[in-house]
């Protein structure tokens, strides 16, 4: 079963980011844009209360808020609602990919 009662996308959908977290991110600012996003992986689901919802939207809420937070923390950026292509001033798909560490083979 999947989410279409709800949107997980929806503008107040966003991740929570505690303290630790904004600590962490700091103190890895210069890190790889993919060391960033696991170091605030390992606290998101402490930080969450609604992390632990297994019903099949709030699963797709959880996942909308993951990817929120990992792009967020790859661009050094607030968790935004805007859309998730559009949250980084880009050129193309690869440049974007190439700009937060990550490779793609065409």
């Amino acid at each position: 079963m999947d989410s279409k009662s709800s949107d997980p996308f929806a503008k107040a959908n966003l991740p929570v980011v505690s303290k630790p977290m904004r600590a962490i991110l700091e103190a890895a600012r210069d890190a790889s844009p993919m060391d960033r996003a696991v170091a605030v992986l390992a606290l998101a689901a402490d930080a969450d209360p609604r992390a632990y919802n297994s019903v099949a939207e709030g699963r797709a809420a959880i996942g909308a808020r993951i990817l929120r937070l990992v792009i967020a923390a790859m661009i050094r950026a607030e968790p935004s609602a805007d859309p998730l292509h559009k949250q980084t001033p880009t050129v193309n798909a690869s440049v974007t990919a190439r700009s937060i560490g990550l490779s793609i083979a065409y």
